[in-house]
């Protein structure tokens, strides 16, 4: 791992350094049935999250693991694709900000809400995950979601989040843009681009994720592809093209 100081003034770099994580197992004797590592980013401040792939490309999970071990490594999500290969979209998981936990700090029992883009309907839509931060291991309280034999469940190095909630967002024979969705934090909206009004008009829509109606209002106009959008800091203005 590399840390380093930054002088925002200038943008100047210094005191760079190299450490040796205390959890310095490879991702794959973490998670030794994937072979592809094909998205991953921060958390937060001590925790990264990956999306990782079986070699067939027909398993796709999501997963976390903490620098500091303050818990156990964590597969959230898995999907799986029996007759052809599961696509990767480019949209990462968006985690819902409960304010429960200002520094995002992770332990068992820990609860994480976030949003995800998924084919499992045979068209792209968004779906609602909650899930409990597990640690079978340590305290046997919660139980896995996938079907692993106790032998496999041993070789593991990692836990599965006990799943609370998952409801799909978006629904249809339409499909949500593998590139265009964001979240407004502050008021709970989830804003998207898609093709609900139109296969060949790309149009921007809204839902709020505390009406359980789930309605989608759409925001531009018809007649126009609006290919390109880009939104302010407080997602109260955007501009398209």
């Amino acid at each position: 791992m590399v840390a380093f100081k930054c002088d925002l003034s200038t943008n100047l770099l210094s005191d760079a350094r190299c450490s040796t994580l205390s959890a310095s197992s490879s991702l794959y004797s973490i998670f030794p049935d994937f072979e592809y590592l094909v998205r991953c980013d921060w958390y937060s401040r001590d925790a990264v999250w990956v999306q990782l792939l079986d070699r067939p490309q027909k398993v796709l999970v999501l997963a976390l693991f903490t620098l500091n071990d303050s818990c156990a490594p964590q597969i959230l999500l898995r999907e799986e694709m029996n007759l052809y290969w599961i696509t990767v979209n480019d949209i990462p998981p968006l985690f819902i900000d409960s304010g429960q936990d200002k520094d995002k700090t992770l332990k068992p029992k820990s609860e994480l809400q976030f949003l995800w883009l998924s084919e499992k309907s045979g068209f792209r839509h968004i779906y609602y995950i909650k899930v409990k931060i597990a640690d079978a291991r340590f305290n046997g309280s919660l139980k896995t979601n996938f079907d692993y034999s106790k032998e496999d469940l041993n070789e593991l190095k990692c836990e599965e989040s006990f799943l609370i909630e998952k409801k799909q967002l978006t629904k249809g024979t339409w499909e949500v843009s593998n590139r265009f969705v964001w979240l407004d934090q502050n008021n709970r909206i989830v804003y998207f681009v898609g093709l609900k009004d139109s296969p060949i008009e790309k149009q921007l829509y809204s839902l709020s994720l505390d009406d359980e109606s789930l309605s989608v209002e759409r925001i531009t106009s018809l007649g126009y592809s609006h290919s390109l959008i880009a939104f302010d800091s407080t997602m109260s203005l955007f501009v398209n093209v």
